[in-house]
């Protein structure tokens, strides 16, 4: 490393050597046309000697000024992601190098605070979001009471218009849940907590809370295995939900029993395996490749207007923060599986590498 500053350092000052070197010659020449040295006896070699000496004494002094400055400036571009390291540059030698600095440290200054500002506003968005999902449970709850109420005492509205109203109820409860899951996203480490959990329980449980739109499109989970997981329940929870509301939202408009799948293993190394299977309408080849983009929703999404394109982003930005892999695999008009890879030491490294 220190021969490459040097070379770039010689580098720099070539004309200036140069334009010493052709100098030096001409003053030779001049004291011989002069007869002021005599070229027979070595005076040129000891004239030689001299000046380059006295070049030699000035280049190695005027690097031993440069150097920290050279320092400090690689030592800062090896850590550009460190935006305060700038505030270490305080070695500069000449005017140009003075002003160079200047000029960095008012960029560095203005970016801060634009970052700063923009990270208060985000925070104001993120906390204006949570507050409106909040507000908004409150109604549904309320209008999911109602209907409930009107289910059981009277007949007034008939059993199919009760059953859309709930289905949509249910996509604006899902919709609201998945915005506010995406908005604590950013806040993922800070609500982690770790515990051992039944894998199989956490399924059936889920599954539960879709009953109601399984028995109406007739779609039957079944889960095989079982196995024990160290992970965060609620992180959990949302990718499981979003895999089954998937699930059903492309199969129930296929004729027919219709199947969910979720069968669990444990592979030799110890990772659990959990490999989700519907019967859907299946995703388009050169779909898979981008289905876990933002806001990425494919044919399928086209074909049924319900997607937002975040659903499988959300799985897969949680799934990489607690260091599960996951893999899909589809045929269209049969079915798409999922498989999710979980490993507990994963998982701790994951979390550790974030702090």
């Amino acid at each position: 490393m220190e021969g490459n500053r040097i070379v770039m350092f010689i580098r720099d000052r070539l004309s200036f050597i140069l334009l010493y070197s052709m100098m030096l010659m001409v003053a030779i020449i001049f004291l011989i046309l002069q007869n002021t040295i005599d070229y027979k006896n070595g005076d040129i070699v000891y004239f030689l000697i001299i000046e380059m000496t006295i070049l030699i004494t000035g280049l190695i002094a005027d690097y031993a000024k440069h150097i920290k400055y050279s320092n400090q400036l690689i030592s800062t571009i090896k850590h550009m992601d460190e935006l305060h390291d700038i505030a270490l540059i305080d070695s500069p030698v000449t005017t140009e190098q003075k002003l160079v600095v200047t000029l960095l440290k008012k960029q560095n200054s203005t970016y801060l605070n634009k970052t700063e500002k923009s990270c208060r506003q985000q925070e104001f968005r993120n906390h204006f979001t949570l507050q409106w999902v909040h507000h908004m449970k409150t109604p549904i709850s309320i209008i999911d009471l109602h209907l409930q109420e009107v289910s059981q005492e009277n007949n007034t509205i008939d059993s199919e218009t009760l059953e859309s109203i709930k289905e949509e109820l249910y996509k604006v409860e899902s919709g609201l849940k998945m915005m506010l899951d995406t908005a604590r996203l950013d806040k993922f480490e800070i609500d982690l907590q770790i515990s051992r959990l039944p894998l199989h329980e956490l399924i059936r449980n889920i599954i539960n809370e879709h009953k109601e739109l399984c028995i109406r499109y007739a779609i039957s989970p079944h889960i095989e295995g079982e196995a024990w997981i160290e992970t965060d329940k609620k992180w959990f929870n949302v990718v499981i939900n979003q895999f089954i509301s998937n699930s059903i939202k492309y199969s129930k408009n296929k004729s027919g029993a219709k199947s969910i799948l979720f069968k669990i293993g444990t592979q030799p190394d110890g990772t659990v395996t959990i490999c989700i299977k519907d019967e859907g309408i299946g995703i388009l080849e050169s779909d898979i490749p981008r289905i876990f983009d933002p806001f990425f929703t494919g044919e399928n999404g086209r074909i049924t207007g319900e997607s937002t394109g975040m659903g499988l982003y959300l799985v897969k930005q949680i799934c990489d923060r607690l260091g599960y892999k996951v893999s899909v695999s589809s045929e269209k008009n049969i079915g798409t599986s999922f498989i999710i890879h979980l490993n507990n030491q994963n998982i701790y490294q994951t979390i550790m590498s974030d702090y």
